[in-house]
This record gives structure tokens, sequence and C-alpha cells, in this order.
């Protein structure tokens, strides 16, 4: 008897039993499945909290100056860099573009009300970094940009909180005494209930409302991701050589990089936890896969008498339980995979994370799946290869 006979009758054995080898088979379901969800939802948030993270690209850095415990008197006092500033970082190789920013919170009356909001001063290559989407309206354009016009986009909280249910483009808000003309409404990647109220304006409208040409941030674009320690390296050096202020702390750079690392790092390590939780089912499940192969040597205990008085040797009656072992878990893993896949998919389309399946992780399912059964299957397949004929043919 050669191994495909040994495969027909473990098959023959499995489907005469369908209840039973379904049965079977759930402990190995569940547990593959169960893997295979939790590790696609651990790299998917992974996904999603890098790219909010990250805006369009992973090349940013962000600029801060940090003040020395001598000067921390200073500490509420915002660091404000100029034109000079955003001109010696440009000049870095590494370096595709610096992109200035100002930030205040300041009160702003609409049409119903007045809120408190943050006032964003933005120039054209803020949409590249933060990847903004108008969905009401239209976004600032380069000649609004570089002529100073007071106009304004609204996030969708702001506009619900000023406008409720009428659209607020075209309409004004007023800040600063000054009338400011609403263009759009620009969408976020979070809930409107989880937002803070933001209006943006052209950078170079900034000095008309707020008095001041300064600015307050700074992010660096690296002009790729293997450049980015050394950009944020050399932004640093310079800035702490050139600026006056620099007696009174460092500057430092925030690495979206490193904090990306960070976040795959720990995403990785509770995705690990949850995933040997999950495993502790298939231990179960090949459990149960044992218990029911001991039963079916029990069951079957006369036919392994019959076989083994007709000739057939302690290997061959071994062979053919390991592969109705395995067979049983293998078919188990391909159901838990499909589920698993299919489950993974539908909660990134309620969940709008990015689709994500580790082909290994399936891989690995599967042959863990069929290592299981040959495991669990050892000791019913051991039993049934160590019965003497003469003792089994007696067996009632």
């Amino acid at each position: 008897m050669n191994f495909w006979d040994s495969f027909k009758i473990s098959l023959n054995a499995i489907a005469g039993h369908k209840m039973r080898s379904i049965l079977t088979m759930l402990g190995i379901v569940i547990g593959v499945s169960s893997i295979i969800i939790i590790v696609s939802i651990g790299q998917s948030g992974e996904k999603a909290l890098k790219s909010n993270l990250a805006g369009s690209d992973n090349n940013t850095i962000d600029m801060m100056f940090t003040y020395d415990d001598e000067n921390k008197n200073y500490s509420n006092e915002a660091l404000t860099y100029t034109t000079r500033d955003i001109e010696n970082l440009q000049s870095i190789p590494e370096i595709e573009k610096v992109v200035p920013k100002n930030t205040e919170y300041t009160t702003i009356s609409g049409s119903k009300q007045s809120k408190t909001v943050e006032m964003i001063g933005i120039t054209s290559q803020y949409y590249f970094l933060e990847n903004l989407e108008v969905n009401e309206g239209r976004e600032i354009s380069s000649f609004e940009m570089s002529n100073s016009r007071r106009v304004a986009l609204l996030n969708e909280k702001t506009a619900k909180s000023l406008f409720n249910l009428t659209s607020p483009v075209n309409q004004y808000i007023e800040v600063n005494g000054i009338s400011v003309k609403i263009i759009g409404v620009y969408q976020e990647d979070i809930p409107v209930e989880l937002q803070t109220e933001k209006v943006l304006i052209p950078l170079q409208a900034w000095p008309l409302i707020f008095n001041t040409e300064e600015i307050t941030s700074l992010t660096i674009v690296a002009d790729k991701i293997e450049n980015m320690q050394a950009a944020g390296e050399k932004a640093v050096s310079m800035m702490n050589n050139t600026k006056e202020v620099s007696e009174e702390g460092t500057f430092e750079v925030l690495n979206m990089k490193e904090i990306q690392d960070g976040i795959a790092s720990i995403t990785k390590i509770m995705t690990g936890i949850v995933g040997a939780i999950a495993s502790i089912s298939l231990f179960v499940g090949g459990i149960g896969v044992m218990n029911i192969m001991l039963v079916s040597v029990t069951e079957r205990t006369k036919e392994i008498g019959i076989r083994k008085a007709l000739g057939a040797s302690r290997g061959k009656i071994l062979l053919q339980f390991l592969i109705e072992s395995a067979f049983l878990t293998f078919i188990g893993g391909v159901i838990g995979i499909v589920i698993g896949y299919c489950g993974s998919y539908l909660f990134s389309l309620f969940s709008d994370w990015p689709f994500t399946v580790s082909i290994p992780i399936i891989a690995i399912g599967c042959l863990f799946s069929m290592a299981i059964g040959v495991v669990f299957g050892i000791m019913p397949a051991n039993k049934a290869a160590k019965l003497e004929p003469i003792d089994a043919l007696r067996y009632e």
C-alpha cells in the first residue's frame, strides 16, 4: 500500500463522518482566521497611523527649539523664524523644500456666533504636506497666496459650528476686526466630532490680520527618505550656529520616520501579544483533533486488525492516521485563511484603514495548521500502529 492508497483511505474516513470532521476542524478554523484578522488589523492600523502622521509623504521633519533649564523662563515665548532662516535651510543639498506655517488661537465671528479657533497661515506647499481634500468650494489659489488675499478655508467642524446647515462658501468671518471671505470647506481624516476648529488663510495675509511678519513653525522636507537623518542633522547644526537665540537653548528636529518606526515597533509588539492569545485557540483545536482521532482509532480497531493480518506494517498504519489528522487540520486552515481574508477586507471597508493581508502570515497559518495535525495526530496514530492483530480482531 503506497502513500496515495493511504491518502484515499484517510479521505474516505473523513467523508464518512462529515459532521464530526466539520466540528473537529472548527477550532483550527477559528484559530487561523483569528490570527490572520488580528495581524491584518495591526498592520492596517500601523499604516493608517503612519500615513496620518506623515501626510502624503514620510520624509518630513519638524523643526523645534528647546530652552535650556536656566532659560526656562523663556519657555512660554514662541520662537519665530525669518525668511533668512528659510533660505539658509533650503541651501542644504539634502533638503528639498522648507514649508513655513503660522498658528494662532483667536476668536472669530460668523453669521451665528463667535468661536475660538486655531488659525493657520499656510503656503501652497501645505497642501502637499497635509494631503488636504476640499469637499465644498475650492482651494486657496497661488494667486491668492502671493497677493495676500483675505480668504479662508474652514474645516468641517468650524463650518458646522459657525454656520450650522447653511453653506459657508462666499460668506465672511471676522478676525481681529478684519473681514475674511470663506472660499471652501476641507475634510480631515478623523470624524468631525474629534476635530478641533481650524481656519486656513494665506501666510502672506498673516501680517494684515495679526500685524506680524514672524513665522512660528517650519517643516523640512528631505529630498528622499534615505537622507532624512542627514537633512535633520545639517538643519539643526545650521540653525544652532546662525540663530541668535541659540545661547538660550538648542534647535532639534522631530523626525517623522523615527516616530513611525516607534509606532511600528509598538504595533508589532501589541499584535504579537494579541496574536499569541488568539493562537491558544489553535492549541485547543489541536487537542480536539487528537481526541477525535483517538475516538476514530477505537471505532476502527477491527479494521486495523484486519489490515495488519493482511500484512500492513506499523509504518503504514501510522502514516494513514497521520495523513487523516494533517488533512483535517489543513482543510481547517484553508477555511480559516478564507474567513480571515474576508474578515480583514470587511474591517478595512468599515474602518477606512488600508486593506493589508500578509502573504507570509497566510503561508505560516497554512503550514502551522498542518503541523498541528501531525503533532496532535502522533499519539492516536501511534496507538493504532501498536495494536496487535489478534487483540484488534477480538475487539467488540
